[in-house]
């Protein structure tokens, strides 16, 4: 499965997103009109990440984005699809939650995964991939322990 794919149906499908994701132009589009908050709740059900972890992931916690977030995190279904993320906050998510993707194909159980991301792993210099998906240097840290899991390199 392509990459697009992956997190695609990671943030919920076209059903959340409004749209397929297929190229780098409409991952741009996603982030220039803002990511619906009905795929963040998707993203968020699916790894069962906190609202502070969430935070991490659009990069700033006390932004109006994740207000919103909180405001639908315990509500039924999805919120309406017209409430959106800003354009940073955006960039962030799709950055993180393409990691997410990857570390979804890499380990195939959302179990096993969830349990990867919370545990502090040494070549990460004893930090919890989840704390990691807050910036881009880090992000590339995790994307790189993945690929090195996905590689064979180290279990």
């Amino acid at each position: 499965m392509d990459r697009w794919r992956q997190l695609e149906q990671v943030l919920g499908g076209e059903r959340a997103l409004g749209r397929p994701i297929t190229a780098d132009a409409d991952v741009t589009k996603l982030v220039r009109h803002g990511v619906p908050l009905a795929a963040v709740l998707v993203l968020a059900r699916t790894f069962d990440l906190s609202r502070a972890e969430m935070g991490q992931l659009v990069g700033n916690k006390t932004s109006h984005p994740v207000k919103l977030l909180g405001e639908f995190w315990f509500r039924e279904g999805l919120p309406n699809p017209v409430e959106r993320l800003g354009p940073v906050a955006s960039r962030n998510f799709i950055e993180a939650a393409t990691v997410l993707a990857h570390a979804r194909s890499v380990f195939g159980s959302d179990i096993e995964l969830s349990g990867w991301l919370r545990e502090p792993l040494a070549v990460l210099s004893r930090r919890r991939p989840i704390d990691l998906l807050s910036s881009p240097e880090t992000r590339q840290e995790v994307d790189a322990v993945l690929t090195r899991i996905e590689h064979g390199v180290f279990a």
